[in-house]
Protein backbone atom coordinates (compact mmCIF):
# COMPACT_ATOMS: atom_id res chain seq x y z
CA UNK A 1 0.00 0.00 0.00
CA UNK A 2 1.69 3.21 -1.23
CA UNK A 3 1.61 5.93 1.43
CA UNK A 4 0.15 9.51 0.36
CA UNK A 5 2.67 12.52 1.95
CA UNK A 6 0.09 14.99 3.45
CA UNK A 7 1.11 18.77 3.44
CA UNK A 8 1.00 20.72 6.57
CA UNK A 9 -2.20 23.58 6.09
CA UNK A 10 -0.61 26.97 5.29
CA UNK A 11 -1.05 29.52 8.30
CA UNK A 12 -3.82 31.38 6.76
CA UNK A 13 -5.59 28.05 6.46
CA UNK A 14 -5.26 27.45 10.09
CA UNK A 15 -5.92 30.35 11.16
CA UNK A 16 -9.72 30.47 8.79
CA UNK A 17 -10.58 27.17 10.23
CA UNK A 18 -9.61 28.26 13.58
CA UNK A 19 -11.62 31.45 12.74
CA UNK A 20 -14.76 29.42 11.77
CA UNK A 21 -15.33 27.81 15.04
CA UNK A 22 -13.23 24.12 14.29
CA UNK A 23 -11.22 25.10 17.41
CA UNK A 24 -14.42 26.15 19.44
CA UNK A 25 -15.88 22.64 18.12
CA UNK A 26 -12.94 20.62 19.47
CA UNK A 27 -13.01 22.46 22.54
CA UNK A 28 -16.56 22.08 23.13
CA UNK A 29 -15.87 18.04 21.93
CA UNK A 30 -13.13 18.21 24.92
CA UNK A 31 -15.54 19.93 27.60
CA UNK A 32 -18.07 17.20 26.71
CA UNK A 33 -15.56 14.37 27.14
CA UNK A 34 -14.90 15.14 30.53
CA UNK A 35 -18.26 15.84 31.40
CA UNK A 36 -18.91 19.56 30.95
CA UNK A 37 -21.93 20.89 28.70
CA UNK A 38 -21.93 24.15 27.20
CA UNK A 39 -24.64 25.02 24.64
CA UNK A 40 -21.79 26.94 22.32
CA UNK A 41 -23.20 26.01 19.29
CA UNK A 42 -27.22 26.93 20.14
CA UNK A 43 -26.87 30.55 19.04
CA UNK A 44 -24.71 31.94 16.19
CA UNK A 45 -21.65 32.99 18.30
CA UNK A 46 -19.23 30.73 18.38
CA UNK A 47 -16.60 32.78 20.40
CA UNK A 48 -18.82 34.39 23.03
CA UNK A 49 -20.00 32.63 25.18
CA UNK A 50 -23.53 32.89 26.86
CA UNK A 51 -23.41 35.38 30.19
CA UNK A 52 -20.06 37.01 29.72
CA UNK A 53 -20.18 40.84 29.74
CA UNK A 54 -18.36 43.14 26.61
CA UNK A 55 -16.80 44.67 29.41
CA UNK A 56 -15.76 41.14 30.34
CA UNK A 57 -13.92 40.41 27.18
CA UNK A 58 -12.07 44.00 26.79
CA UNK A 59 -10.59 43.12 30.17
CA UNK A 60 -9.69 39.52 28.91
CA UNK A 61 -8.49 41.17 25.89
CA UNK A 62 -6.44 44.05 27.60
CA UNK A 63 -5.32 41.72 30.60
CA UNK A 64 -5.42 37.81 29.47
CA UNK A 65 -3.01 35.60 30.58
CA UNK A 66 -2.76 33.57 27.20
CA UNK A 67 -2.90 33.97 23.52
CA UNK A 68 -5.76 31.63 23.55
CA UNK A 69 -8.08 33.96 26.07
CA UNK A 70 -7.09 37.24 24.14
CA UNK A 71 -7.59 35.39 20.62
CA UNK A 72 -11.03 34.33 22.02
CA UNK A 73 -11.94 37.87 23.32
CA UNK A 74 -10.79 39.47 20.58
CA UNK A 75 -13.51 37.26 18.19
CA UNK A 76 -16.23 37.55 20.59
CA UNK A 77 -16.24 41.35 20.94
CA UNK A 78 -17.04 41.61 17.38
CA UNK A 79 -19.64 38.66 17.52
CA UNK A 80 -21.67 40.99 20.52
CA UNK A 81 -21.16 43.79 18.11
CA UNK A 82 -21.29 46.36 21.09
CA UNK A 83 -19.10 49.19 19.47
CA UNK A 84 -18.26 50.58 22.94
CA UNK A 85 -15.49 47.46 22.61
CA UNK A 86 -14.06 49.47 19.70
CA UNK A 87 -10.95 51.35 21.32
CA UNK A 88 -9.69 47.87 22.98
CA UNK A 89 -9.60 46.86 19.34
CA UNK A 90 -7.66 49.20 17.88
CA UNK A 91 -5.30 48.84 20.95
CA UNK A 92 -5.15 44.89 20.20
CA UNK A 93 -3.69 45.73 16.81
CA UNK A 94 -0.77 46.20 18.57
CA UNK A 95 -0.45 42.85 19.67
CA UNK A 96 2.34 40.73 19.81
CA UNK A 97 0.09 38.10 18.79
CA UNK A 98 -0.40 37.46 15.07
CA UNK A 99 -3.66 35.51 16.20
CA UNK A 100 -5.13 38.07 17.99
CA UNK A 101 -4.29 41.03 15.67
CA UNK A 102 -6.12 39.41 12.89
CA UNK A 103 -9.09 38.52 15.22
CA UNK A 104 -8.88 42.04 16.33
CA UNK A 105 -9.10 43.48 13.00
CA UNK A 106 -11.82 41.04 11.69
CA UNK A 107 -13.93 41.99 14.77
CA UNK A 108 -13.20 46.03 13.91
CA UNK A 109 -14.89 44.90 10.17
CA UNK A 110 -18.06 42.97 11.79
CA UNK A 111 -18.41 46.56 14.15
CA UNK A 112 -18.14 48.54 11.10
CA UNK A 113 -15.37 50.52 13.26
CA UNK A 114 -14.70 53.32 9.76
CA UNK A 115 -13.30 55.26 12.31
CA UNK A 116 -10.22 52.85 13.02
CA UNK A 117 -9.48 52.53 9.07
CA UNK A 118 -5.91 54.70 9.73
CA UNK A 119 -4.80 52.07 12.70
CA UNK A 120 -6.28 49.36 10.35
CA UNK A 121 -4.25 50.75 7.29
CA UNK A 122 -0.84 50.42 9.32
CA UNK A 123 -1.34 46.52 9.31
CA UNK A 124 -0.88 46.62 5.33
CA UNK A 125 2.82 46.42 6.16
CA UNK A 126 2.41 44.21 9.04
CA UNK A 127 5.08 40.82 9.31
CA UNK A 128 2.11 38.31 8.94
CA UNK A 129 0.28 37.36 5.57
CA UNK A 130 -2.50 36.58 7.46
CA UNK A 131 -2.33 40.18 9.14
CA UNK A 132 -2.19 41.60 5.93
CA UNK A 133 -4.94 39.53 4.26
CA UNK A 134 -7.48 40.49 6.74
CA UNK A 135 -6.47 43.97 6.93
CA UNK A 136 -7.23 44.38 2.99
CA UNK A 137 -10.57 42.68 3.14
CA UNK A 138 -11.52 44.79 6.51
CA UNK A 139 -10.69 47.89 4.92
CA UNK A 140 -12.59 46.94 1.30
CA UNK A 141 -15.46 46.46 3.49
CA UNK A 142 -15.07 49.54 5.59
CA UNK A 143 -14.54 51.60 2.55
CA UNK A 144 -17.65 50.12 1.00
CA UNK A 145 -19.49 51.08 4.22
CA UNK A 146 -18.24 54.36 4.41
CA UNK A 147 -19.12 54.83 0.67
CA UNK A 148 -22.58 53.62 1.71
CA UNK A 149 -23.14 56.23 4.32
CA UNK A 150 -21.82 59.24 1.93
CA UNK A 151 -24.89 58.76 -0.24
Amino acid sequence: MQQTRQRPLSSSVRHDLMRKGIRQLLFTVALLHVGVAWPCCEEENVFAEPGISVTSYVERLKNGTTEWQRYNAAAALGELGDKSAIPALVDALKSPSEWVRTNAVQSLGELGAVEAMPNIKALLLDRSSDVRAAANAVLEDLQALKDKSAR
